[in-house]
């Protein structure tokens, strides 16, 4: 088994690498900025055999910028995170694009204080559907266009996480008010315009909740704080452990 056995290629940065993906030729990282905002910032790393890792970081003022996602969407990498506003005195969420992992530019941003993202996923069409702080879906549809959708999700949850599957885009999250977890959220789309609340489908304790899902060909599977490994085989209604 291949998994059985690792062997260390790190790029040689200290910021955190927050997730990975790959076209079948180039594998993109992506992270956090610097904490010391000084120098070559290594955000987004790139490699083609995972052993030699070279920066292709946004140039521009990008000091604050937070990559959390990263998918290949079968034309081009998108990455997910967020980035400090001077002009709203705030966090907002941002979109990265690229064809080949190299040069990158920011297609959306939301101009909207508390709206950080978290995660993305794309369907077959190009639809692709980001979900973050404040409740926030970020959508772009398959003509390029990109808009804010209603969630139904209340501005103290966050949606941690989102995956798509079986024509549908479930995204999941939990509460930051009172405390930072419980309260698990869940939501529907077949299209990433008008979203449904399914959080009732779980028998989860009120302090437990659901921070990251995927979807494995055959079921969604999520999990999160004290919640275990959930899967769901009816497109995110019903959860069982």
């Amino acid at each position: 088994d291949p998994l059985n056995s690792w062997t260390d290629h790190s790029p040689g940065v200290i910021e955190d690498l927050n997730a990975v993906t790959t076209n079948g030729t180039v594998v993109v990282a992506v992270g956090d900025s610097p904490t010391n905002e000084v120098g070559s910032f290594a955000r987004i790393l790139r490699t083609l055999d995972g052993s030699t890792w070279t920066n292709h970081s946004p140039t521009g003022s990008v000091h604050n910028l937070h990559c959390k996602d990263v998918i290949w969407d079968g034309s081009e990498y998108l990455i997910a995170g967020y980035d400090y506003d001077d002009d709203i005195s705030g966090w907002e969420g941002v979109i990265y694009s690229s064809p080949d992992g190299r040069t990158w530019t920011r297609p959306y941003e939301t101009n909207a204080a508390d709206t950080k993202l978290y995660s993305l996923s794309h369907d077959a069409s190009g639809t692709i559907c980001a979900a973050g702080e404040s409740g926030t879906i970020v959508r772009r549809s398959s003509d390029g266009t990109w808009s804010t959708p209603t969630s139904g999700v209340s501005t103290n949850h966050v949606l941690r996480g989102i995956a798509y599957g079986e024509g549908t885009f479930v995204a999941v999250g939990h509460q930051t008010t009172p405390s930072n977890n419980g309260d698990v959220q869940i939501i529907r789309s077949t299209d990433g315009l008008t979203w449904t609340n399914a959080s009732s489908g779980t028998t989860l304790d009120s302090w437990k909740d659901f921070r990251t899902i995927v979807y494995t060909d055959t079921q969604f599977i999520a999990s999160g704080f004290y919640s275990g490994i959930h899967n769901s085989t009816n497109q995110g209604l019903t959860w069982t452990a």
